[in-house]
């Protein structure tokens, strides 16, 4: 089974040759594989069927699995499970409600922008980085928030629960 044409050859060049997608026959499932060395001649017969020697006899490294489309087996009870398409979710089996993390791209520019993304080439590793200092100081901000509006809460309901009139000194001067 190959991948598009149009596909292939657009990650060919944006990857300038160094990934690649193939069928595995193995799982049913597309991989994106990265050129880390020379192929080598194995010692060994190489099973079709075994994604792992053939990385090894091409030179390759499993970079990420695409699913034919966007329905999975849930890995504990094997019912079939919907996943979200282009971001990645949690979604729960409908029958024995496993929590599964799991993304669908299909062969399209979607995922092409996807593997831009996470290439350390063009900066993934800054802007995550990046990414995590905006989420940890926005979480410190909502933290900040929520103590606040706790603290005032708890005062109001401190003055309620012990009687605490809420008035202004009014004695004499």
């Amino acid at each position: 089974m190959e991948a598009p044409l149009g596909f292939r050859r657009a990650l060919d060049q944006q990857s300038l040759g160094k990934l690649r997608i193939r069928w595995s026959r193995q799982f049913n499932e597309w991989q994106i594989e990265e050129k880390v060395s020379n192929p080598i001649t194995p010692s060994f017969r190489v099973d079709e069927f075994d994604d792992r020697a053939i990385r090894y006899r091409d030179g390759y490294a499993l970079l990420m699995k695409v699913r034919n489309g966007d329905r999975m087996p849930c890995p504990d009870c094997r019912a079939t499970v919907k996943i979200a398409v282009g971001e990645m979710w949690e979604t729960k089996c409908k029958v024995c409600g496993k929590g599964i993390l799991a993304v669908y791209f299909p062969l399209s520019e979607m995922l092409l922008e996807h593997l831009r993304r996470i290439d350390p080439q063009r900066g993934a590793y800054q802007r995550l980085a990046a990414e995590l200092a905006y989420a940890d100081g926005k979480e410190s901000r909502d933290m900040k928030r929520l103590s606040d509006e706790a603290q005032l809460g708890a005062r109001e309901e401190f003055r309620q629960f012990f009687g605490v009139p809420m008035v202004g000194y009014t004695g004499g001067s």
